[in-house]
């Protein structure tokens, strides 16, 4: 199963190993299709640290902005531990021309 990964400005991430390349890539132009974007597609590369949480579809640069997501700028509550993890994902981008 692909898992994507995604950020509203029509960049989507998608863990390496998910799945065979086509299927990654066919994957990747459907999400930017479902977001609303009609155009081409471009491949960024292959990253190495894309901050991740399985709990939700939105990438994370780091653990502040985890919780930034998660309490909205609140401060977090004692105790609480980002669910984050760092994956190696390949990441395309709407093209827009």
């Amino acid at each position: 199963m692909i898992v994507p990964y995604v950020s509203e400005d029509g960049d989507v991430w998608i863990e390496r190993g998910a799945g065979p390349w086509q299927r990654i890539q066919r994957e990747a132009k459907n999400i930017l299709g479902e977001m609303g974007w009609e155009g081409p597609m471009r491949y960024v590369g292959l990253e190495q640290n894309v901050r991740v949480s399985d709990e939700n579809e939105y990438t994370h640069g780091d653990d502040d902005a985890c919780a930034d997501y998660y309490f909205e700028g609140d401060e977090p509550p004692e105790g609480w531990e980002p669910c984050c993890r760092t994956v190696v994902a390949h990441h395309f981008r709407a093209d827009e021309e």
